[in-house]
């Protein structure tokens, strides 16, 4: 993603006396979270967003714009919210204006990071950019951010507001310790919140990676560069300040594209239109599920990988992608699973992992004969207008319920939830076939799921009853075979 109009923006309400904050999708790839940045969101003082968008386009450089989508549990937060695209300046970019009190900020200026000196300097994985860039960002506090989208969860019901308090526990391996002296003082219910969080993070970790310390950690020598500051809730490795420039310099800025390493839908879509040619030249069956798939049908939903079921064994995959068309096998043991990365650049630069679960393997119980998958014409960032294959709704909500049933990621949840709004209908004529113990797993962990599956008919009482003596902390072992379970069986 292109930065210019955030700093271009930032200049010109500097200009005009009013502070601003990032918020969103940006401030999460900060502090570690893998999030595409679908819009740049920014925070200023109350009363002061319609104040900011009409500035922002009186200046020639912006144009107010509608949200252009129909409105889900990913999508409702920006509901009436003032919205501005840049013009003809460079690639279109839109900027979301919320008031600081979506965040519970009361001012800009206290949740903002503050220039730190003399430290050594690590900067997120998630966001490419050097020490004066930036230096530059209007970032907020690890503290205020948390604090402010507990409480937006817990007054609202926001999915996407849990969702991000989930995501910074993990990006920053967030402590017991931590939330007590950081978050000390706030209300018992924010603590309870995000204590809950930090003591699930290895049940959010997936089984089939190699991840030890949490779902976006791999190990001891990263998380040791993710320390928190003691003082202001800010890392200490990092380096962040709240300098802006004045209206003499945004012609220089205009002449710099900082751009996020946070992986783009458009990439996704070449890996997955890499993968069709591919397996359809070789006539094998395969469908995509996951995150990818739900941000293909359901509209704004991050997602850091492509995940696909195919009808082959490990053998045949490794086989037919191989050191061909830019896929390369990831080794590792299991024989239900292949993983590979993608890349059609020399240097393998900008790679997107593939995860693809396989139909046949030693001990497998179900098949793909009666699976209904939809091709879906998408546009890639480097393969441009392609074809991909994807499973059927229904296939994508058992998933999802299987996910739901198994580990404690609230996306999976809110995943569930917009599948229901939007394919109610096929999902209730479907909804015999639902495996009874995952929905009772999934009762215990999301109570209110049970309106959902009551709306779709299904026998309540008697999925409780199929969970019944299962402890969510005392799971079985994840064995191979699992995801295929969840979607096939």
């Amino acid at each position: 993603m292109d930065l210019t109009p955030i700093k271009v923006a930032s200049a010109i309400l500097k200009h005009h006396g009013i502070s601003m904050c990032i918020a969103g999708e940006l401030a999460l790839n900060y502090y570690n979270v893998p999030r595409v940045c679908h819009d740049l969101e920014i925070c200023v003082l109350k009363s002061s967003s319609l104040v900011a968008a009409r500035l922002l386009c009186s200046t020639g450089l912006f144009n107010s714009c509608e949200l252009d989508t129909d409105f889900n549990n990913y999508t409702e937060y920006k509901r009436d919210i003032p919205r501005v695209q840049t013009t003809y300046w460079c690639p279109p970019q839109t900027i979301v204006i919320f008031n600081a009190a979506f965040l519970g900020f009361d001012a800009i200026e206290d949740v903002l990071i503050p220039p730190i000196d003399g430290q050594t300097i690590h900067i997120s994985k998630e966001i490419q950019l050097n020490r004066d860039d930036i230096a530059n960002l209007h970032l907020p506090r690890l503290a205020a951010l948390l604090k402010g989208l507990a409480r937006r969860y817990l007054d609202t019901r926001d999915d996407v507001a849990m969702i991000a308090v989930e995501q910074l526990v993990d990006g920053m391996n967030i402590d017991e310790v931590w939330v007590e002296r950081q978050l000390k003082g706030s209300d018992a219910a924010i603590l309870d919140l995000v204590m809950s969080q930090v003591r699930n993070k290895r049940l959010r970790i997936d089984y089939y990676t190699e991840n030890k310390i949490t779902c976006f950690i791999s190990d001891e020598e990263e998380a040791k560069k993710m320390v928190v500051g003691e003082a202001c809730g800010v890392l200490v490795q990092e380096i962040a300040g709240n300098h802006s420039e004045g209206w003499g310099t945004i012609l220089y800025i205009l002449l710099f594209h900082f751009q996020l390493r946070a992986m783009i839908q458009e990439r996704l879509n070449d890996a997955a239109i890499a993968l069709h040619r591919v397996l359809s030249r070789e006539q094998v069956a395969f469908g995509i599920f996951g995150g990818y798939a739900i941000a293909t049908f359901g509209g704004p939903r991050e997602s850091k990988d492509v995940d696909c079921i195919a009808s082959a064994s490990k053998d045949q995959i490794i086989q037919l992608l191989n050191g061909k068309q830019g896929f390369q096998v990831i080794p590792q043991s299991r024989q239900d699973y292949v993983a590979l990365f993608w890349s059609d650049r020399a240097d393998r630069g900008n790679a997107v992992l593939m995860e693809v679960f396989c139909e046949k393997f030693p001990g497998s119980q179900y098949a793909m004969g009666d699976v209904s998958c939809n091709t879906v014409s998408i546009k890639g960032s480097s393969l441009g207008e392609g074809m991909a294959c994807f499973l059927d709704p229904f296939y994508l909500f058992k998933g999802k319920l299987r996910a739901t049933a198994t580990r404690a990621k609230f996306h999976d949840s809110a995943d569930l939830r917009m599948l229901m709004g939007k394919y109610e209908g096929v999902l209730k004529s479907h909804a015999h076939e639902l495996d009874l113990e995952y929905v009772g797993l999934s009762l215990k962990r999301y109570p209110e799921h049970e309106r959902l599956f009551e709306q779709l008919g299904v026998d309540i009482e008697q999925a409780k009853r199929a969970a019944n003596g299962l402890d969510l902390n005392r799971l079985p072992a994840p064995a191979p075979g699992d995801v295929q379970r969840g979607i096939l069986g």
